[in-house]
């Protein structure tokens, strides 16, 4: 069986390394599956894609609400290639609304939730010829030609029977050297309107592997890919202090040398544990604020309080570890003041790196019930939601009675110039604000090297002069904040 794996890209870009392909791909190759190509057309061109899917018996489709547009397109452009191909797709939006997805013509079968067991069992029933899959549990596929929905399948309560992701199924060189992306859990234990029950669909009740586990991945990485730095996937790695303190005790008895980053809760943390988290390697922890409004927070159900997240900015300066904390402008039942304390909270924080980004309604969460409800959704496509607009960033496809999408942009223009007074720099015109000098002066020497040796490789590609430029600037930025 020739099978090819791909993850399309939206306009906003959505580069990265994508887990749910490289574990459905591990799965496979376990079970002697071994002709599998992945596909990221971030970086990979879409023409390759084609022509390795031209004599595919299966591709893959990984699917999220921004790239639906894109695998409508593309999935297309393969049945005219290879009227054969058994096309599937997978990930958040099919697996939300699954009905909407498996409609689309050249859509064979909609993957619903957890992907690793039921491709396996899809592959090996289309192995022998047959395409009836009544029998396999989680999926919607088409039969004559008609939609049929199956049962759903059980949720997968031991994450550590899996084998761990193929990292070998992207072209590695595309990413970030010496970086992986691996995932200790799945799923989120809390209810917030903007994610849930949205999220809890996608990735079933919450559920983490165990300490052994992971350390296990880690040292694989370091061993076959020289892997010494690791950003965690999770929703949240902070759940339960318990295995979060396991977590950072054998790292620290490993002496591993990785460096990682990881999204953390605030009600979750004390100076205590991150100072821990630092000794075992932790260099960078993402926390999400959402508003400056604890009024909003409530609206949110974020179950946080702003004081706490200011603490937990203080702790990490004072143990020189990186932290970023993301907020959202836009939400429902906010009012433009609030959006504007918002800024000022954001910026009083003193927090290395603060990401604000434009409230989206995502299909399934309670944040779109409410919308709906209230008549405020300016549009039901969801190919929309990967429009930018005119400032950067997403489009506010949200209007209530007190504010709409010229609002908005006009809160971000306001917050470029108050952020960029406090010495943010804004990055690749996303709404997104660096402190830079401050996250230099956290970084050692080695981590320093790391990043110009990165600017380094991206020159041996690109061949352009401002890449080796930005090598040196590392390294001098570096050394004039250490004097």
């Amino acid at each position: 069986m020739k099978i090819v794996l791909v993850s399309p890209v939206s306009k906003a870009g959505n580069g990265g390394f994508i887990l749910g392909l490289a574990y459905i791909s591990a799965m496979l190759k376990k079970h002697g599956y071994l002709e599998i190509s992945g596909f990221d057309l971030m970086y990979q061109s879409e023409s390759d894609f084609l022509e390795a899917s031209r004599d595919a018996d299966i591709v893959g489709f990984y699917c999220t609400t921004r790239t639906f547009q894109e695998v409508r397109r593309l999935t297309g452009k393969v049945k005219e290639n290879n009227p054969e191909a058994f096309v599937a797709t997978g990930g958040p939006h099919p697996t939300v609304v699954p009905d909407e997805v498996i409609r689309v013509d050249s859509i064979d079968m909609v993957c619903i939730g957890e992907g690793e067991h039921t491709m396996l069992e899809v592959v090996r029933r289309l192995e022998t010829g047959h395409r009836d899959l009544s029998d396999i549990p989680g999926i919607v596929w088409k039969k004559n030609g008609q939609p049929v929905r199956n049962r759903p399948r059980p949720v997968l309560t031991d994450l550590d029977s899996l084998p761990f992701p193929d990292w070998d199924l992207f072209d590695r060189s595309n990413y970030y050297s010496g970086l992986a992306t691996p995932i200790a859990s799945r799923s989120c234990p809390y209810a917030c309107i903007n994610c849930m029950p949205a999220l809890r669909k996608i990735a079933g009740p919450y559920r983490r592997r165990s300490v052994e586990n992971v350390v296990a991945e880690l040292k694989e990485l370091k061993k076959d890919y020289g892997i010494d730095h690791v950003f965690f996937q999770d929703n949240d790695i902070s759940v339960s202090r318990n295995w979060l303190n396991n977590l950072c005790n054998r790292l620290i008895e490993e002496d591993l040398k990785i460096r990682w980053h990881a999204l953390c809760r605030v009600n979750t943390l004390d100076r205590e544990i991150i100072k821990q988290m630092k000794q075992a390697g932790c260099v960078h922890i993402n926390i999400g604020a959402e508003s400056g409004s604890q009024r909003v927070i409530e609206l949110l159900n974020k179950k946080i309080d702003l004081e706490k997240v200011r603490h937990v900015v203080q702790w990490c300066n004072r143990e020189r570890l990186e932290v970023t904390v993301f907020f959202m402008i836009g939400i429902p039942g906010e009012t433009l003041e609030e959006m504007r304390s918002t800024i000022e909270f954001a910026g009083s924080l003193k927090a290395d790196d603060l990401m604000i980004s434009v409230a989206q309604p995502v299909p399934y969460t309670n944040f779109e019930k409410i919308c709906r409800n209230n008549n405020w959704l300016l549009t039901d496509d969801p190919d929309d939601f990967d429009t930018p607009d005119r400032t950067g960033g997403m489009k506010c496809w949200i209007k209530t009675d007190q504010w709409g999408p010229e609002d908005i942009q006009s809160i971000k223009r306001d917050t470029r110039k108050i952020l960029k007074n406090l010495g943010y720099q804004e990055i690749d015109n996303k709404f997104l604000f660096r402190n830079f000098d401050s996250i230099i002066k956290k970084r050692g020497w080695d981590h320093v090297g790391l990043m110009a040796r990165e600017e380094i490789r991206k020159f041996s590609k690109s061949r352009k002069i401002r890449d080796l430029l930005q090598a040196g600037y590392f390294i001098a930025k570096k050394t004039m904040l250490s004097l």
